[in-house]
């Protein structure tokens, strides 16, 4: 559940959960590991699992064993997950996934699903596909002094996010639209696009050239799929990538100097 300074836009939304673990991911965790432990995926004795499991989150198994009579206790692994931090039900994770046959794609999917930071790595370890550095570009190139710019972003990190049904090409042209909004702004022109703008801004060529295909990628895909509604096929990365980078753009160009045009400019909603 969102909370108030989330459904409200005061609190900028990120990306993906990297220090932290909702309820809902908490419970499909949950769900994940009781399955593991329930239908017999275990490669040693449950209880050496569960010695595996306490040590890894340094629990004691005098007060927190989840066995009864050498089965499982559901009402007893509640009251052990329910005293973890976020990243002690990630150790957890992980000691199962390499005491057991559970699928590694299996946890990956629900770690997609609810955007979580970390995948199951095929070593069999969670690793971040993400760090601190991409999430605060995100959530200040929501926060900017351009409230429209802002609306693109928020529109792309809502798509993206989207746990029902991810929207990943929405995601990437609301995100290119919130970097062509600003170019615009930069360069005071009401019509052009992002392509054809950012040629005008006085930028250093890389980064010019940088943003011009991103621009070429964005039209190029929407131009393919344009049978389908004009829905962008992309993937969870492709559509993490775009966002992040736009961000940092968006980021950059407000943070330097560039050339602008004379006259006023009422941006686009």
């Amino acid at each position: 559940m969102q909370s108030f300074s989330e459904r409200e836009d005061i609190t900028p939304k990120p990306i993906l959960q990297l220090d932290k673990m909702n309820e809902e991911l908490s419970n499909l965790v949950y769900n994940f590991c009781y399955t593991v432990f329930t239908s017999v995926q275990l490669k040693i004795s449950i209880e050496s699992v569960e010695k595996k499991v306490l040590d890894s989150v340094c629990k004691s198994i005098s007060k927190f064993s989840f066995l009864y009579n050498g089965s499982f206790s559901q009402l007893g692994f509640d009251t052990f997950y329910e005293s973890l931090k976020w990243n002690e039900k990630y150790s957890v994770v992980e000691a199962l996934i390499n005491n057991s046959e559970a699928k590694i794609q299996e946890l990956n999917d629900i770690l997609e699903r609810q955007n979580s930071g970390y995948r199951m790595h095929e070593n069999r370890r969670l690793v971040p596909i993400t760090d601190q550095v991409e999430i605060d570009e995100v959530e200040e190139a929501q926060k900017t002094s351009l409230e429209t710019v802002n609306d693109h972003m928020k529109k792309a990190i809502q798509a993206f996010s989207d746990r029902e049904n991810h929207r990943y090409g929405t995601a990437v042209v609301e995100a290119v639209h919130a970097l062509e909004t600003l170019a615009k702004y930069k360069t005071r022109e009401k019509n052009g696009s992002l392509g054809t703008l950012v040629k005008k801004m006085n930028l250093p060529k890389s980064l010019e050239n940088s943003i011009g295909a991103l621009y070429g990628f964005s039209s190029e895909e929407a131009g393919r799929h344009a049978a389908k509604d004009k829905v962008i096929d992309v993937d969870f990365d492709t559509a993490k990538f775009v966002i992040v980078t736009c961000s940092a753009f968006v980021n950059y160009i407000l943070s330097v100097d560039v050339v602008e045009a004379e006259g006023g400019l009422e941006l686009p909603r």
